[in-house]
């Protein structure tokens, strides 16, 4: 299974991963535990990670960088479009890459203020 694209729900204990290859189509869901988050998200080596920009989300995107995956940051107010409510839907993944939704890569150390 290779994973284009990962979009990560950050949370405060339970983190959510949707995984979509490069057609777009879901090709994993899970959801893990604050201690496995990193780990998880290491071993399923995905070329691209996509989560809401937040307080913690420079964070965990440099430590993504380090590892080599590029990270992708959407703003608060284009998320909304990517919650799914009707659980027979298929869940979407991945909105900066079709170019629907502005996205902007994390801060580095020395420009966060």
């Amino acid at each position: 299974m290779e994973i284009d694209v990962l979009g990560i729900d950050l949370a405060k204990q339970v983190f959510q991963l949707h995984g979509a290859d490069q057609r777009g189509h879901v090709v994993h869901r899970s959801k893990v535990s604050r201690s496995s988050f990193f780990e998880s998200v290491r071993t399923l080596n995905p070329r691209v990670v996509v989560m809401e920009d937040c307080s913690t989300a420079h964070h965990r995107a440099r430590s993504f960088q380090s590892i080599g995956i590029e990270v992708r940051l959407i703003s608060p107010q284009y998320v909304a479009p990517f919650v799914e409510t009707n659980k027979k839907r298929p869940q979407r993944c991945g909105g900066d890459r079709r170019g629907c939704r502005p996205a902007h890569d994390a801060l580095r150390h020395d420009q966060v203020g």
